[in-house]
């Protein structure tokens, strides 16, 4: 896009013309995303104030750079095709020695690598499925799909991965280029069943996952074009500023995702200029009404106007990140450097947990440490948390905790805190005492608070009961919520299971940790 183009593109948002229900801005490839009359005219508010690249050259050069360095070389593809076609032969010779060749549909390489969208550097992600025909039971098309994976992978050392379909993963390295192989089984599923949620003869399908991934691998081959690079370097820029990764865990940005925004808004500029001048609520593609969100902003699956990209899977802080990095982006021609909070004391609390699928587990971690924080501050802890006011009407809050899962389930969450103690005394209960209050209530509230270490205090406004403070230290505030209150700790069911059943290892020497800022 040129300087001329540039500046008519930014135009549209201060010299339209708008209907009462929605405006369509279109993108360099004639598609483009609907806004709200809410965000079109604070867009007219903002008038030049819009963040556009604010220097042509340097943006051109900057994006040269990321493109050079995110080609794949031709050896490494060599080397790629090589891995793809092996592990596919072994595949179909697994299938014949099992003779079920009639239950399978097909076998096929998906993901990046087919779609030309796999980044240098980071290594190659092959994924190839086998899809098998839809008669086929789950049970078990994932037995004979783990079996047949684990089978062709062998002389690469594989493993199982336990996702919501269990499948083999191998790492390993071919002549110093990382490689990683999964053989992940699934079912045919045509467009309009996806669609539809219903199979042909009218069976309704409770669960689509996998199914959706070779026709969204057939659509970016279609519709990206030339537009390849600027997926890579977007999804670069991302992985740069640490918003790429769409597990539980890292709650970012997919890389279906990332070439989605590009497929929609045409280029690695349009997408940056899309975030930093970010709109709550703005819908990017065709989505059914009953997906649409207001709380963040809207990306259709561009094969599914069911499926809304974002809402369930990317954070606030992710967004956030994204949106204020795109700003130092289109300012400096620079991609910013995360930083981090100063160290801070950290409450480590270690489990062993018994749940089998990686990201439902992360999402039960993400949920018991929110939870642990709230109750750490309900106790008289400060659990600082970086907020920031992104937009006018988007803040975003981040609590400075994290977590790791190691190979063995075995889980560390980290909490950051400010104070290791708390006041030796605490109030109880209190009672205004400016509404004239009848003596007897008065006479109530002593009497109720009367004994077993309680006194009651008069101020000038108020009665107050105090008591000694039963959690005067972080390490039995912990104990308490862990232990001694556990069924009431408002944790996930599973991760009170696993505490229950395996115990926690609470590390009270307190070390310093730093913790991730927005940016």
């Amino acid at each position: 896009m040129n300087d001329k183009q540039r500046k008519a593109m930014f135009a549209k948002f201060n010299n339209t013309k708008y209907n009462t229900e929605t405006f369509k801005i279109i993108s360099d490839r004639g598609r483009g995303h609907q806004f709200t009359d809410e965000t079109i005219q604070h867009m007219k508010d903002m008038k030049s104030n819009l963040y556009t690249v604010a220097d042509i050259h340097d943006f051109e050069d900057y994006y040269k750079a990321y493109q050079n360095s995110v080609n794949p070389k031709p050896e490494n593809i060599a080397k790629q095709k090589n891995i793809a076609d092996k592990v596919t032969r072994r595949v179909w010779d697994e299938i014949d020695r099992l003779g079920i060749r009639d239950k399978v549909h097909d076998v096929s390489m998906q993901g990046s690598y087919v779609k030309g969208t796999d980044l240098a550097g980071s290594g190659s992600d092959l994924d190839l499925f086998v899809i098998f025909k839809k008669k086929i039971p789950e049970k078990e098309r994932n037995e004979l799909g783990l079996m047949i994976g684990m089978s062709a992978l062998a002389m690469y050392n594989p493993r199982p991965v336990q996702a919501k379909t269990k499948f083999a993963e191998a790492k390993f390295i071919v002549d110093d280029l990382p490689m990683e192989v999964q053989v992940i089984p699934t079912r045919d599923l045509s467009l309009e069943e996806i669609r539809n949620r219903r199979e042909s003869d009218g069976t309704p399908i409770d669960d689509i996952g996998m199914e959706r991934t070779p026709h969204q691998t057939l659509f970016m081959q279609q519709h990206l074009g030339d537009k390849k690079d600027d997926v890579r370097v977007l999804k670069q820029f991302m992985k740069d500023v640490k918003v790429y990764d769409s597990s539980i865990k890292s709650q970012g940005f997919s890389g279906y995702s990332a070439e989605s925004l590009i497929y929609n808004l045409g280029s690695f500029e349009n997408v940056l200029s899309f975030f930093a001048n970010f709109e709550k609520g703005v819908i990017i593609g065709k989505l059914d009404d009953s997906k649409i969100v207001k709380d963040k902003f809207n990306l259709a699956d561009p094969i599914d106007p069911n499926r809304n990209l974002i809402p369930d899977t990317v954070s606030d802080v992710k967004i956030a990140r994204m949106i204020k990095a795109s700003r130092v982006t289109l300012e400096d021609s620079r991609t910013p450097i995360i930083s981090k909070s100063e160290p801070l004391d950290t409450v480590q609390i270690q489990f062993q947990s018994n749940e089998k699928e990686d990201e439902k587990l992360g999402s039960q971690v993400n949920s018991a440490l929110k939870k642990l924080a709230e109750k750490l501050s309900e106790l008289g802890y400060i659990v600082p948390k970086q907020t920031e006011q992104i937009t006018p009407d988007y803040k975003v809050e981040n609590y400075r905790t994290s977590y790791s899962i190691n190979n063995n389930n075995k889980v560390t969450m980290n909490i950051g805190i400010k104070n290791k103690e708390t006041a030796s005394e605490i109030i109880k209960s209190r009672i205004s005492t400016n509404k004239n209050l009848p003596q007897n209530v008065i006479d109530a509230f002593i009497k109720a608070n009367h004994g077993n270490g309680i006194r009651v205090e008069k101020t000038p406004t108020e009665l107050i009961a105090i008591t000694a403070n039963p959690y005067p230290t972080i390490d039995k505030a912990v104990r308490s919520i862990l232990i001694k209150n556990l069924d009431s700790s408002g944790l996930p069911p599973n991760i009170r299971n696993d505490i229950e059943s395996n115990g926690i290892v609470f590390n009270s020497t307190m070390q310093k940790n730093q913790f991730e800022n927005i940016i």
